[in-house]
Formats: structure tokens, sequence, C-alpha cells
């Protein structure tokens, strides 16, 4: 599983987020994907966060899959589970 580094500042924002979207809405997936995940961030940088409120059906994945949608594969590989509802 990939290491996740993050400033306390960030630690908070983040744990802040998974409360409040665990607590109001029906979050199942909660990751973080980008420069943050893959070591490039600068100073300047944001964390980009994606959610998802329920499971994608079979013919959506596979739309995604077949015509390689970028914002899907660069989630694919390189997103980090922050929490994800059992």
């Amino acid at each position: 599983m990939k290491k996740l580094t993050l400033k306390k500042n960030e630690e908070r924002a983040l744990r802040v987020l998974k409360e409040e979207l665990s607590r109001r809405f029906n979050v199942i997936d909660l990751r973080v994907f980008g420069s943050k995940v893959r070591g490039e961030d600068t100073p300047q940088s944001d964390i980009d966060v994606i959610l998802s409120p329920m499971v994608m059906d079979r013919e959506t994945y596979e739309w995604h899959k077949r015509y390689k949608d970028p914002l899907y594969n660069s989630i694919k590989k390189d997103g980090i589970d922050l929490w994800m509802k059992r």
C-alpha cells in the first residue's frame, strides 16, 4: 500500500473532511490522488480528493475502461484510500 505523507494541518483537514462527509452523506469511498500522492507536490499544491456516494455500475465502469478516461485512469493508478464504508 502506498504511504501518504501529510503535514499536521493537512492531516487535520482530511480527518475533519472525512468525519463531516461520513456524518452528513452516504459516502462509501474517499481517496486522495494527484501530486500529493505521487510525491510531486510543491508548497503551492492543493490536495486532490475524490469521493463516491454510490458504487459505479458495471456499464459505467466498462465505459470508463474502454475509453481510457484520463481522470478515471489517474485515480485508479494513483488513488490512495482514505476511508471506505464496509
